[in-house]
């Protein structure tokens, strides 16, 4: 695979790396070891943890995201997962969101156009999925995509090849979830991190979830209530509460069915006896309170997760009394050194002003006569206003004079508009530049370094 011709090594270098770490990493293993020995790996811990092949010996951190090719900014969870069990001896379970309806086939990339202006473009890996089917129920891919573009950095080049193999090397996986999910792995083993693959859907498996769906099941008019007090008490989590109907006892529980090709389905109650167990899989509040349950001694998220699931601590303590595992935040901004030389706003805002301003101004075009002659007839204008008299045959005239004066200078000015076009539209590189997003994989290993470098500063 070629990813396209390579660049020389921009001018520009932004290889600042800044992390959050909320609470501070030093008071982490504490937390860990509290959480462990408070649990004494009760019988439903330990039936839970050995149904999902975890192990039962030592302290878990668990940490997780969608079968995509993520950022850096999630890559430091993983960095910070890592850290955290060595100074504690813990095992890393890194969990796959698969029941989530996202495309696992789609990276993005900086390259630059013909013009040789900074762009983005999408590399698809496997065909676009359909609407709203979960990961897991999307075949695997064998796509092998060339890249015909010139990418924005060296790095970017190689990563896509890294990544391009990656998921050549698992085209045989069960589905694309787990494809991305163990092509993601290879390139964090290449990071020198290990960890052990979770698929949120093998979390419908164990005996905790049928256990939490049939406590649903038994009294579901308190459960959702107890579900959507939690969410009302924190608004700003972008939480959505269950559907609930009095009328005709309808209830909405934290369930997805899926199923191969067909978008996810809500469940409610009454559905529980149609629905196969093998087609459940639990929505994104249920999966964490099982892993928190029971799954791990601490969970580490990201800035949107850290958010949202202290939504499900209120609820599982609300409904079950229960207090869940801790919950960390770490995110980092790290950005692809990308050379642009993106106009600044004030350009791009004076660019259109001029524009404006010379088609009725013609001393922007250096014709300061005209310019003389419009500010007389401006001038006299408001004189005879002001004296009552109308001013309508002067202002005719001077409208016939500019009128002349754009057929006459038409050129020089669409030339102005053209101009002012053309910065607006280079002005885009200024936010690719300072993107974020890209996948980590597309940067250089000096600066994934920084960021691992930078995460273990904060534990220090």
């Amino acid at each position: 695979m070629s990813a396209g011709a390579r660049c020389p090594a921009p001018a520009l270098d932004v290889r600042e790396v800044t992390v959050d770490l909320q609470p501070a990493g030093r008071v982490w293993p504490e937390m860990i070891r509290s959480r462990w020995a408070s649990r004494a790996m009760r019988t439903e811990t330990r039936r839970f943890r050995e149904q999902l092949g975890l192990p039962t010996d030592a302290p878990i951190i668990a940490t997780g995201h969608q079968p995509t090719m993520w950022h850096a900014g999630i890559l430091a969870k993983y960095e910070a997962a890592d850290i955290a069990a060595r100074s504690v001896g813990a095992h890393v379970v890194w969990l796959v969101a698969d029941q989530d309806a996202v495309d696992p086939f789609q990276v993005r990339a900086p390259v630059l156009d013909a013009a040789g202006a900074l762009t983005a473009t999408t590399v698809r890996l496997g065909p676009a999925p359909p609407a709203g089917v979960a990961a897991a129920m999307l075949p695997a891919s064998s796509t092998r995509p060339t890249i015909n573009r010139t990418v924005a950095a060296p790095s970017v080049g190689d990563g896509l090849d890294q990544i391009i193999r990656a998921y050549a090397d698992h085209q045989t996986a069960p589905n694309a979830a787990a494809q991305a999910g163990l092509a993601t792995a290879d390139l964090l083993g290449e990071l020198g991190l290990r960890g052990q693959l979770l698929f949120a859907t093998r979390l419908a498996a164990t005996d905790l979830f049928t256990s939490l769906v049939e406590q649903m099941r038994e009294d579901p008019d308190g459960f959702v209530r107890a579900y959507n007090a939690a969410v009302a008490c924190r608004p700003h989590a972008g939480v959505s509460p269950l559907e609930i109907s009095e009328v005709n006892h309808r209830y909405e529980l934290p369930l997805w069915r899926i199923q191969p090709g067909v978008a996810r389905q809500r469940i409610f109650e009454e559905d529980l006896d149609s629905v196969p167990a093998s087609e459940l899989a639990p929505r994104a509040l249920l999966m964490t309170a099982l892993l928190r349950m029971a799954g791990c001694e601490l969970f580490i998220h990201g800035v949107g997760g850290a958010l949202y699931d202290r939504v499900t601590e209120d609820w599982i303590k609300g409904w079950l009394g229960e207090d869940l595992a801790p919950a960390t935040l770490t995110t980092a901004t790290l950005r692809l050194p990308l050379a642009s030389t993106a106009p600044s706003e004030r350009d791009i805002e004076r660019a259109f002003w001029l524009a404006h301003r010379a088609r009725h101004d013609p001393s922007i075009l250096g014709l300061d006569e005209l310019a003389r002659r419009k500010r007389s007839d401006v001038d006299r204008i408001e004189s005879m206003r002001a004296a009552g008299e109308d001013p309508a045959g002067v202002f005719q005239q001077m409208q016939r004079r500019l009128r002349a004066y754009r057929a006459e200078h038409a050129q020089r000015l669409t030339s102005l508009d053209d101009r002012a076009i053309e910065l607006a539209r280079r002005g885009a590189e200024r936010e690719i530049a300072r993107d974020r997003t890209w996948a980590f994989a597309l940067h250089d290993r000096e600066s994934l370094g920084a960021v691992r470098a930078a995460i273990a500063r904060a534990f220090a």
